[in-house]
């Protein structure tokens, strides 16, 4: 059987940031999680955000799960070397 997680993690290469995005009818509310907000954080030890652009937990703020909102974190710009 194929599970489908409830959280998606995307990157916009046009905004050059990464994007969470919660399935509503999995974690929202009116479902048994009854979830109406997430927030995305990264280790306890990072300063304000690691390199991948997500937040230490007191500067995190909270993304609420409706109908196609995503969450969109810091500019992370990816580069290829040679």
């Amino acid at each position: 059987m194929k599970k489908i997680p409830p959280l998606r993690v995307n990157y916009d290469a046009l905004s050059q940031k990464l994007e969470f995005s919660v399935d509503r009818t999995v974690l929202g509310t009116g479902t048994d999680s009854n979830f109406n907000s997430f927030t995305v954080f990264g280790s306890d030890e990072a300063q304000e955000t690691n390199n991948l652009g997500i937040p230490a937990r007191d500067d995190a703020t909270d993304g609420l799960i409706r109908g196609g909102e995503r969450f969109l974190l810091a500019l992370l710009l990816l580069r290829a070397q040679s």
